[in-house]
């Protein structure tokens, strides 16, 4: 039996759910049965945001800009669903997907048409590492409870 992994995403403008899709991908790869859905899941969780734009990984007072940009809702998922992980990458910017709105704020409060780099900041190969380290721990604990499943003294002591 495929062990099912479910990669939830939350996406306004679909550069997240880019990267969903693309965990999901290297997940079935690694022969694992990968949905995405746009929710959370009451199972073992990994949560990525994205978020920073440029080639910088540091700000100007010499920050990370990953740490920086976490979104604050983080600590309350760490409290509320314990995921086991919380990654942020970088992300992409096509103002041609931006609505009315976000492109009015975005050049009322991110410095006009020249404030944030728009392109596509997203490492692929970082995210896939980070997916594949996923992979090997979802393996692992599912070969661990089959172990079990196959052990009468485990059942025992249960």
């Amino acid at each position: 039996m495929k062990m099912r992994v479910l990669v939830v995403h939350a996406s306004r403008y679909g550069a997240t759910q880019g990267i969903a899709e693309r965990i999901a991908t290297t997940l079935r790869q690694r022969g694992l049965d990968t949905t995405v859905e746009p929710i959370l899941a009451d199972r073992p969780v990994w949560l990525f945001s994205s978020g920073p734009l440029g080639t910088e990984a540091k700000d100007a007072q010499g920050r990370d800009l990953r740490v920086v940009t976490e979104p604050k809702e983080i600590a309350v998922f760490r409290e509320v669903i314990h995921p086991r992980d919380h990654r942020v990458f970088f992300g992409a910017l096509d103002r041609n997907k931006l609505g009315f709105t976000h492109g009015l704020l975005l050049k009322m409060f991110a410095g006009g048409d020249k404030g944030l780099p728009e392109g596509d900041f997203r490492d692929w190969n970082e995210i896939e590492a980070w997916v594949c380290n996923i992979a090997q721990a979802l393996i692992s604990a599912d070969r661990a409870a089959l172990s079990q499943v196959h052990d009468p003294a485990a059942l025992v002591n249960q």
